[in-house]
């Protein structure tokens, strides 16, 4: 009998294979989620890897994607922030 179990996968590069490189995370959370663990994947809305960061109207944004939840946790674009 397997015991199921929440995991908080958190990275800040974490992405899906739509908004940026997925890789290992978002696959290891999708592997997780078929094995019937209630996964939280984390990552960051901004970071220079993604190639369409996602949009964010609040401070952080859950979508359910491959049977896990993936939040975004919203980042200032750091391209555009200017130093005083």
């Amino acid at each position: 009998m397997i015991r199921r179990k929440t995991f908080y996968l958190i990275n800040q590069y974490a992405s899906t294979p739509e908004t940026g490189m997925g890789g290992r995370y978002y696959y290891l959370a999708k592997e997780l989620a078929k094995r019937g663990h209630k996964i939280y994947l984390i990552g960051a809305s901004y970071n220079h890897l993604l190639r369409i960061p996602p949009y964010l109207k609040d401070d952080y944004r859950i979508d359910n994607i491959s049977g896990f939840k993936f939040v975004w946790i919203k980042m200032p674009d750091m391209g555009t922030t200017k130093v005083k």
